[in-house]
């Protein structure tokens, strides 16, 4: 049995022992604690090959200046003008395995909003991150976290700095809004959408209220609703012709209260959100 000198020292090296040995834990611990998208492998912590299938992936890590770690992205990513001069393994969610072999990534990179589309991947022992995107939250902790995959994390740092310092204050009267994702079928963006966040952030008050990010939506329930605020993509704008009936009869259409929006900038969760998310504000806070 210790006596109780020796007793009291070996619980004091044993307290310090313990102290020192969970401090050693959460500093020494590996940044990314976990596995990728069918849960079966752990994420690389320092992935030096990244394949990024996502057009919104390829631009977080461009802005994190992890572009040399990048071995291959798709067709579709083409912002900023370097990334095309990346490899490319196929189109956005027809992507070819063979080209994914060849380029040996260590890790690969996208959107959950691929969905199914991501199933061949499984054939393949490569983790897959497949980053949710439904919030501009989503948007700041997926920054964070390829800031500190990619040994980048000052630089992510700086840009959530950044976005959260121009966040802008809610505004008094929101206006009804509606994002016309298509016409035909007649397809809209809902409030628990990134688009949909980007409208309330922005200042707008969706209409669309559905659990579904995106929907078919009923061109009566439109008409119904009478949205003071109509939101398009420059793709669609460029087709419509909104001086005729039934979207004519929209008060927002009547009052000239139509936000066209570059459909990259609107639609892809990365850096240049928050230039949509201004534009949003901006235009509210002048009309409203």
């Amino acid at each position: 049995m210790l006596k109780r000198p020796f007793y009291l020292l070996f619980m004091t090296l044993l307290l310090l022992c313990s102290l020192f040995g969970a401090m050693a834990s959460v500093h020494s611990a590996p940044v990314i604690a976990a596995t990728d998208m069918w849960k079966r492998m752990p994420l690389p912590t320092k992935p030096q090959r990244i394949l990024s299938l996502s057009p919104a992936t390829t631009e977080i890590l461009f802005a994190l200046q992890a572009e040399s770690k990048i071995v291959a992205v798709t067709d579709d990513c083409n912002y900023p003008a370097a990334a095309k001069n990346k490899p490319s393994v196929g189109r956005f969610g027809n992507i070819l395995l063979e080209k994914i072999v060849k380029t040996r990534p260590d890790l690969i990179v996208t959107t959950a909003d691929m969905q199914s589309r991501l199933e061949p991947l499984k054939a393949l022992s490569i983790p897959v991150l497949a980053l949710q995107t439904r919030h501009l939250q989503d948007l700041i902790d997926n920054t964070q976290l390829l800031g500190q995959l990619t040994q980048r994390t000052p630089r992510a740092k700086q840009w959530v700095q950044q976005w959260k310092t121009n966040m802008p204050a809610p505004h008094a009267h929101p206006p009804t809004t509606f994002y016309m994702v298509w016409n035909d079928p007649l397809m809209a963006a809902s409030a628990h959408s990134f688009i949909g966040d980007l409208i309330s952030k922005g200042g707008g008050k969706n209409v669309v209220t559905a659990s579904a990010p995106f929907l078919r939506y009923r061109l009566e329930s439109l008409l119904k609703a009478d949205p003071q605020l109509l939101i398009l993509p420059k793709s669609l704008a460029r087709q419509l012709d909104l001086s005729h009936p039934p979207y004519s009869r929209l008060s927002a259409v009547k009052q000239k209260h139509v936000l066209v929006m570059e459909d990259d900038i609107i639609s892809r969760p990365g850096p240049r959100s928050f230039d949509a998310l201004r534009k949003i504000h901006g235009y509210i806070e002048a009309k409203f």
